[in-house]
């Protein structure tokens, strides 16, 4: 029975071998990848740079495993998405593209050398770590493309390679400390896409930086945590991005302008404290509750805080006292989160003789408030009794119960409203045109009549009015609005009006109304035919635009061009 038992196990397993083989198919052989230049190298995996294992080389038809490791005598070299390349010894290469998510590390103590061979020599789409020393040979060397990293983990030096290379506005270079290493710096007339010091364990801080070319950061400026700047002598930043400090931040005598073109936020977990803070035209920078300036604050684009408004006195970018004041609002109801807009040394698009200062309002909810607007004395703009104008409807609207005060960097124009978006300070209506010439004289047995215009922001026309005293009663001249003959321009023009149904000899006297394209009037004069009129018109200097609320555009629909001269007869 048991050698029964044997000789069935036996045919049995027999039985299996034989289905096996039947059932299994024969290995297929892997193709070779193509390749077509001879000399190239690409890596094969992670490794070593001097590592055979770590290549695959090109033998002018087929990627092959590499029986040698690549140098500047080789062909171009790649290092592949998903690979990391550790330079362990000394080399000198050409020819190198690091693809993105591949990474090449260069260890402590070791150089690697970037010969200078034709073309750019080294193109970086994802990381250079550097411990040791990164040698590039010659100027144009470079290039650290968009999304790119180059990690500078090293006291050896920085300064050159970075004037041999160029770095994308939104490539990523990153100073990496700890409490026992520092790494060298160099800032002074350098140019960066994103900026970031940051500390992998304990802190540590840069040596007092000197220079006198401020630093150009592209992109974003990050401080990281444990991280401390000193500015020292070092003239200053300038971000085209947003600035977030985890760190420390020592201004010293340092200026910090911001100069972006999308929307720009000072932020992080620390305060920062600026000297000197420049806000450049075009510019729109989000700032804490937090920020504060030692210095001068000069604010040329805008500057935009948001805070929650509902009882008492909540300030809006009154930033370290006597440095700079925006707006204060006392609500009498909740208004919720309010965001307050100030552009500065500008006017508001649409207006002229006003206070170089536009402002804007958004609550959540709007609500009557008292709101308090701040302007520095530079920016009076020869207004000496300044009004709140609110934007409403389409024009102009002036604010109730106005009252005045302060000086130097706080005067300030409090009123009433209970609407909000745009504001401006201004005597008088602010859409009002600016005249540089109105005057009234004899021509043979007519009245030859003049004006002339500085500019013509949302002008539609004109209308002129005689009268035989300077009190009226008045008669209109014109039948239809005389058209602005250039509407809508900053450049002027000259008009004349030759009123022939007069009595030769007689005194008379004129007044002149611009109508804008908001149907807001505004009268000029009188001027008079008489030798000498006291009253004559006063004349306005030309205001500047400034930011944009999308005033409508109905001038295009006039057809008329202009008035050279007219006569009545």
């Amino acid at each position: 029975m048991e050698r029964l038992l044997r000789k069935s196990v036996m045919v049995l397993m027999a039985l299996a071998l034989a289905l096996g083989a039947w059932g299994r198919l024969p290995v297929q052989p892997v193709a070779a990848e193509a390749c077509s230049t001879l000399g190239d190298y690409r890596s094969a995996a992670t490794g070593n740079w001097n590592a055979t294992a770590t290549w695959e080389y090109c033998d002018g038809s087929n990627w092959v495993a590499a029986s040698s490791t690549p140098t500047s005598a080789s062909g171009a070299i790649s290092i592949r998405n998903g690979h990391t390349v550790t330079v362990t010894a000394a080399v000198t290469v050409d020819q190198v593209t690091i693809e993105a998510g591949g990474q090449v590390s260069i260890n402590s103590a070791t150089t690697w050398t970037i010969a200078d061979g034709t073309g750019v020599d080294l193109v970086i789409n994802g990381i250079v770590e550097n411990k040791g020393t990164f040698s590039p040979s010659a100027s144009n060397a470079w290039t650290l493309n968009s999304g790119a990293t180059f990690i500078h983990n090293t006291t050896t030096g920085i300064s050159t390679p970075l004037t041999r290379g160029t770095l994308d506005p939104a490539s990523t270079f990153i100073y990496r400390g700890s409490s026992t290493l520092t790494p060298a710096v160099s800032m002074s007339g350098k140019t960066y896409g994103n900026l970031i010091f940051e500390s992998t364990s304990g802190s540590w801080s840069t040596s007092s930086l000197t220079g006198s070319t401020a630093t150009s950061i592209k992109g974003d400026f990050t401080l990281g945590t444990g991280v401390t700047i000193n500015m020292g002598t070092f003239v200053g930043l300038t971000i085209g991005g947003n600035w977030t400090n985890n760190g420390t931040f020592t201004a010293s005598s340092s200026l910090v302008t911001f100069n972006g073109t999308a929307e720009q936020t000072i932020g992080g977990s620390s305060a920062t404290t600026f000297n000197n803070l420049t806000i450049n035209t075009g510019a729109t920078v989000v700032v804490p509750t937090t920020v504060a300036v030692n210095g001068t604050l000069t604010n040329n684009g805008a500057l935009k805080q948001t805070r929650a408004v509902s009882s008492g006195t909540v300030s809006f970018l009154n930033i370290s006292s006597t440095k700079y004041y925006g707006v204060d609002i006392a609500p009498q109801g909740d208004m919720g989160d309010t965001t307050v807009t100030v552009w500065g040394n500008q006017a508001c698009a649409g207006t002229q003789n006003t206070v170089l200062r536009c402002f804007d309002i958004s609550p959540t909810t709007s609500q009557q408030a008292e709101i308090t607007l701040y302007y520095r004395d530079a920016e009076a703009n020869s207004q000496t009794t300044p009004n709140i104008w609110h934007f409403s409807g389409g024009s102009w609207v002036q604010a109730t119960g106005i009252t005045r005060g302060g000086t130097g960097e706080g005067t300030w124009v409090k009123g009433t409203v209970t609407t909000f978006s745009p504001f401006t300070l201004s005597d008088n209506d602010p859409t009002a045109v600016d005249l540089t010439d109105f005057s009234a004289a004899w021509d043979g047995d007519a009245v030859a009549v003049s004006w002339e215009t500085a500019q013509e922001l949302d002008n539609l026309g004109f209308n002129l009015y005689r009268g035989e005293s300077a009190a009226g009663p008045w008669t209109r001249l014109n039948a239809e609005l005389i058209p602005a003959q250039h509407p809508g321009a900053t450049f002027g023009a000259t008009y004349e009006w030759l009123d022939a149904d007069v009595t030769p000899g007689a005194t008379y006297f004129y007044r002149l109304e611009d109508v804008d394209i908001y149907g807001v009037s505004t009268f000029h004069g009188p001027v008079s035919t008489a030798p000498v009129d006291p009253s004559a018109v006063a004349l306005a200097a030309f205001g500047a635009r400034g930011p944009a609320f999308g005033l409508p555009l109905a001038l295009a629909a006039l057809g008329l061009w202009g008035l050279a001269r007219k006569r009545r007869s």
